[in-house]
């Protein structure tokens, strides 16, 4: 071998060195961690990749969700991964389910202010079907009027109705239970959420999630009565409409007797309900029921009293009453419940 040939196999050799050591180079460089890259350099990569992290589902993990994550969440623009979210939401080349495992993925990553700013968006920027899911995903995120509105009815698991009715109020939690259709989700459910709140709030979920009859609802009372002084028992039929005998021989036991001009002094200085208007003047006789009739103040009160003479006022003397009545609204009230009032 001639000293030409040597020369020119070591330059062939070289030139090989430096092609392998230039391609490794170029290798490392593509699996860089993406958290050592600059924001161009992940930039250039994912517009590369771009078209084909979308092509199909399965394609948001390791490397591809990094690579999303460092340039449409971690961007300085703010409105950036909004309108990234609506882009791949409105294409027409991204097939349903990648653009469903996309909010998955990535609802987690925006932050309230912004997961508001999607859910007021118009349906034509973003449809409900979306606003459903993302909803879904960021219930502990969203504001109560948004967990409402976008609750998803159609797919409805035990885990997605635990973290919606922990994250709004009673009134809200009566309006979820009141959408399942499973029973026995729905008591187990309430049951958890009443265990350890107070009693007015326990007496709004039983009597508003339609689910109970007056039965169980009569047992809520008469447990909670059970533990009660004679005026704090007072408050409590305060609020009701009907007491049931079986209540009250059990308020009975609590309650302290009242005669004709205590009765008329309590109704005077208390919010009282028809319940309990009914329950103080139960055992009374006609004249005393009249009595306290005609001494209470409130027009309202006396509307809520004429329930009193249920089936023990004659006619003549239902026409006298009425004769005698001064308060043209109580009168009106009177005509309206003669047939609840005549004997």
């Amino acid at each position: 071998m001639n000293i030409f040939e040597k020369l020119k196999n070591e330059l062939k050799n070289k030139l090989k060195l430096t092609k392998e050591k230039f391609r490794s180079k170029k290798y490392v460089y593509l699996q860089k961690p993406i958290c050592d890259m600059s924001y161009k350099e992940a930039l250039k990569e994912f517009k590369i990749k771009e078209k084909i992290i979308f092509e199909q589902e399965g394609n948001f993990e390791g490397r591809n969700k990094d690579l999303i994550e460092k340039v449409i969440y971690k961007s300085k623009d703010n409105d950036l991964a909004i309108n990234y979210l609506k882009k791949i939401l409105n294409s027409n080349n991204i097939s349903k389910g990648i653009k469903v495992e996309y909010i998955k993925c990535f609802s987690n990553l925006y932050d309230e202010n912004e997961l508001c700013k999607i859910m007021t968006l118009e349906d034509a920027q973003i449809e409900e079907q979306y606003k459903v899911l993302i909803v879904r995903e960021g219930i502990e995120k969203l504001p109560e009027d948004i967990l409402l509105k976008y609750f998803d009815y159609t797919n409805i698991d035990e885990k997605y109705v635990r973290r919606i009715i922990k994250n709004v109020s009673i009134d809200g939690k009566i309006t979820i239970l009141n959408h399942l259709k499973d029973d026995k989700l729905k008591e187990k459910l309430l049951l958890e959420e009443t265990m350890y709140m107070g009693f007015d709030d326990t007496k709004k979920m039983y009597e508003e999630v339609i689910l109970y009859g007056y039965r169980e609802i009569e047992d809520l009372y008469i447990e909670k009565v059970k533990t009660l002084n004679s005026e704090d028992a007072l408050q409590i039929i305060n609020q009701i409409n009907y007491i049931s005998p079986k209540l009250a021989n059990e308020l009975d036991k609590v309650v302290e007797h009242m005669d004709v001009d205590g009765v008329i002094e309590y109704i005077n200085n208390n919010e009282v309900n028809k319940g309990s208007i009914i329950y103080l003047n139960r055992k009374f006789c006609l004249e005393d029921k009249k009595k306290v009739f005609y001494n209470l103040i409130s027009e309202n009160n006396r509307k809520k009293a004429i329930v009193i003479f249920a089936n023990e006022v004659s006619r003549r003397d239902f026409r006298k009453m009425l004769d005698e009545e001064k308060s043209d609204v109580v009168r009106c009230e009177l005509e309206k419940n003669e047939s609840l009032i005549v004997a």
